[in-house]
Formats: C-alpha cells, sequence, structure tokens
C-alpha cells in the first residue's frame, strides 16, 4: 500500500471546545468534502458549548440552573443530556 496515497485521503480539523483541545479526523477522498463536514462537526461542537455552559449565564443550562424547583421545558439537546447523565449516575 501507497503510504502517502492512502495518508493523502485523511483530513484533520483541531479546534479548542469545552475547555479542551478537540480533534477531528476524517478518512474521505475529496478534499472539500472532507473541508466542509470538518467546520460543520466543529459548529455542532461550538453550538453545544453555547447551549450547555455553566460559564455563560445566558445558556441553556444556567437559565434551567436559575428555575429550581420550577417545571422547565428543554430543548432536545438537553434533554438527551440530561436523561444520560442520570443514567451514567446510576
Amino acid at each position: 500500500m501507497d503510504y502517502q496515497a492512502y495518508a493523502a485521503h485523511w483530513h484533520k480539523r483541531a479546534f479548542r471546545a469545552m475547555g479542551c483541545q478537540m480533534a477531528i479526523w476524517l478518512e474521505l477522498k475529496n478534499a472539500e468534502t472532507a473541508v466542509t463536514l470538518l467546520q460543520e462537526a466543529e459548529a455542532i461542537f461550538a453550538g453545544a458549548e453555547r447551549r450547555l455552559t455553566r460559564f455563560d449565564a445566558a445558556s441553556e443550562l444556567s437559565q434551567l440552573n436559575a428555575r429550581p424547583g420550577i417545571w422547565v421545558p428543554v430543548s432536545e439537546m438537553m434533554w438527551q443530556v440530561i436523561t444520560q447523565a442520570l443514567f451514567m449516575a446510576r
């Protein structure tokens, strides 16, 4: 196998999110599509971080925490995160 030809199909995007250094690797022959998909993946992390951070008073998590004991509608993402956290806590 030609290593360089094989390696040319791997694409990487590194970024900071959620207080960590993140890296996403994607194996795809079409470089333009790979770049687009990696940018979309980073945007998903950024959106989750904005919604779920406790360091921003405007985030969904902070808004939820500001209403203890009150029924509050939450997004599908928040519901999934809470459900998974409760499952893992058991």
